[in-house]
C-alpha cells in the first residue's frame, strides 16, 4: 500500500527488467524514508487493467510505449486515469504526475518525473514572459531512493522547477516546461 497514492509507471525502453521493477519496489522512500509501492505500471496502449502497487516480475517484459515522447505518455496517463479515483484519496491513481523509465535510466539509474500543469509561460531564464495560464508538462529526473519523496512535494507543491533540490547532475533536457 502506498501512503502518498498511486503514479503510473512507462518504459520507453524496449524492455523493463527484474532488477529495476524489484528496485522500484524497494528503494523508491518518501519523505519520512519509509519504503512507497507507489507504482501502477502501464506496460502498452491496450492495457485495460491497473495493478496499484509494482508486482515481482517472473521475466522481464517487453514495452509498449518504446521511444515514445512525453506528450503522447501525458496524453495516455490523462486518458487511462482520469476516473481511476477511490473513496480514498491514497488509493488514487493520478493521472497528471507520471514516472518514465527511459535510456538514460539503464544508464544513471535515475526515472523522469513528469507532471502536467496550468500556469504561466517561462523563458529560458525563467522570468514569465504571460501571465496567461497555459497547459504544460513538466519534467525532472531523480534517483530512485528520492521519487517516492519528489511524488509527495509534488502533492503538495505545484512546480518541479522551483521545488527540487537536485543531487543528480543534470543535463539541459533534465528540467524542462514542455
Amino acid at each position: 500500500m502506498s501512503t502518498i497514492g498511486y503514479y503510473p509507471l512507462f518504459c520507453t525502453t524496449p524492455q523493463l527488467s527484474l532488477k529495476l521493477i524489484q528496485k522500484l519496489m524497494t528503494e523508491a522512500r518518501d519523505v519520512d524514508y519509509n519504503v512507497q509501492n507507489c507504482f501502477v505500471l502501464v506496460a502498452s496502449p491496450d492495457q485495460q487493467s491497473f495493478n496499484r502497487g509494482l508486482k515481482p516480475l517472473t521475466k522481464p517484459i517487453s514495452c509498449g510505449f518504446v521511444g515514445a515522447e512525453i506528450e503522447h505518455l501525458a496524453g495516455v496517463s490523462a486518458q487511462r486515469f482520469n476516473d481511476k479515483l477511490s473513496d480514498e484519496n491514497n488509493d488514487k491513481i493520478n493521472q497528471d504526475m507520471f514516472v518514465v523509465i527511459d535510456e538514460r535510466t539503464l544508464e544513471d539509474g535515475t526515472l523522469r518525473v513528469v507532471q502536467s500543469d496550468l500556469g504561466p509561460v517561462y523563458d529560458e531564464d525563467g522570468e514569465i514572459v504571460s501571465d496567461e495560464d497555459v497547459d504544460r508538462l513538466e519534467t525532472v529526473r531523480c534517483e530512485i531512493r528520492q521519487v517516492g519523496w519528489l511524488l509527495a512535494l509534488l502533492q503538495e507543491e505545484v512546480m518541479i522547477q522551483f521545488k527540487v533540490n537536485q543531487e543528480v547532475p543534470l543535463r539541459d533536457d533534465d528540467v524542462a516546461v514542455l
